[in-house]
């Protein structure tokens, strides 16, 4: 370039003024440069193209670190997600073997109330069976004592039917009547129910006895006469008379 313009100012000819212009189409866009030195012009080219190198190496770098810090971050969320997981999976272990134990206790109070519910119908079973024995035992033992008391009571009255049909058949035989009157009993002057006597009842209560007398009659007659005089004279009329 230098010689051209010497040879153009050795003819007379006016300086030749050239511009020279770089187009570059990056990626990221047009650029363009122009200068009247074609060295500058490349030295700039070179200036950016190493700025954009540099840029690019910056971007990629950027890029490589984000994409480190986001699989950082990933593999940090993985981690938390997993553990959150494990958690989750422990609380269902812990959640199943609690429900697990309560099942089996739950389990195990209820055998026990229907073995305790069992016992106690059998026991009132049991008590069912012996109340019934005792009752019947009971039934048993009343019966035998009713029984009992029964044939006592036959026995006593025909044992007093008997006396009585004795003690009759002696009044009969020995004094002549079916029964003692009222008011006259049998008394002893050498043997056992050998005479009678009166028996006179005064105010009081008490009781005063007649003389003996060979027959009921002469008993009964005393006895009328004492009661005749403690109508119309007293008591102590009557035991003069017996005095």
């Amino acid at each position: 370039m230098g010689a051209v313009q010497s040879q153009r100012q050795a003819s007379g000819c006016s300086r030749l003024r050239v511009f020279f212009e770089l187009q570059c189409f990056w990626k990221e866009g047009q650029k363009h440069w122009h200068a009247s030195d074609m060295e500058k012009v490349i030295s700039l080219w070179e200036v950016h193209a190493s700025a954009r190198s540099r840029s690019r190496h910056d971007a990629r770098r950027e890029r490589l670190e984000q994409r480190k810090r986001w699989e950082e971050d990933k593999m940090r969320r993985q981690a938390e997600a997993e553990q959150r997981r494990t958690h989750r999976r422990e609380q269902r272990a812990e959640r199943d073997r609690h429900r697990a134990h309560r099942r089996e206790q739950h389990r195990a109070e209820a055998e026990q109330r229907r073995a305790h519910t069992r016992e106690q119908r059998d026991a009132d079973k049991r008590k069912r069976a012996e109340d019934k024995d005792h009752n019947r035992c009971s039934r048993q033992k009343t019966k035998q004592r009713l029984k009992a008391r029964t044939q006592l009571r036959a026995l006593i009255c025909s044992a007093l039917q008997t006396a009585r049909s004795s003690w009759q058949k002696w009044l009969r035989q020995t004094w002549k009547v079916e029964e003692l009157p009222d008011g006259v009993q049998l008394a002893k002057l050498r043997f056992e129910h050998d005479c009678a006597c009166s028996v006179l009842t005064l105010q009081d209560g008490s009781s005063r006895h007649g003389p003996l007398r060979k027959s009921i009659r002469e008993a009964e007659t005393d006895l009328a006469d004492l009661r005749a005089l403690q109508r119309s004279k007293g008591d102590a009329a009557a035991c003069t008379e017996l005095e």
